[in-house]
């Protein structure tokens, strides 16, 4: 139980990228430095899409906070029932997702990318759960 306890005290709730309506092609968040994390982080997307907007997300990640991202392979983006895929496009309506990803494998910092279709905005926001390092 102490131990459970223990590591329940180190998780941590991070809003990576913040719920909000987004029409631009390629919208990112602000990067989030993975060095403080250990262990699978689960990130966990919410949107919203109507009319004929479309959306696609991406996990990015880069030894440099302001630029040099590239994709996380889809590989390291594992499903809940262990397989490995990207998010999956989202066409209509309201969708939840979530993949987790391994903090020791991932570069410094990991931000958000969507992608835009169709005349009209979506809403997506996404959180991230994940276990800060035992500090002293």
């Amino acid at each position: 139980m102490t131990t459970t306890l223990s590591a329940l005290a180190r998780t941590e709730l991070t809003v990576l990228a913040a719920l909000a309506a987004i029409s631009a092609d390629g919208s990112t968040a602000t990067p989030m430095d993975t060095t403080q994390y250990e262990g699978m982080g689960a990130f966990t997307l919410f949107a919203l899409t109507g009319g004929s907007g479309a959306l696609d997300t991406f996990l990015e990640e880069s030894d440099a906070s302001g630029s040099g991202y590239t994709d996380i392979p889809s590989t390291r983006l594992i499903k809940e029932d262990g397989t490995t895929a990207n998010y999956a496009q989202i066409t209509t309506g309201a969708a939840a997702e979530q993949r987790f990803v391994n903090f020791n494998e991932c570069k410094k910092y990991v931000r958000v990318r969507n992608d835009v279709t169709g005349s009209t905005s979506v809403t997506r926001g996404v959180l991230v759960h994940g276990q800060k390092k035992y500090q002293t």
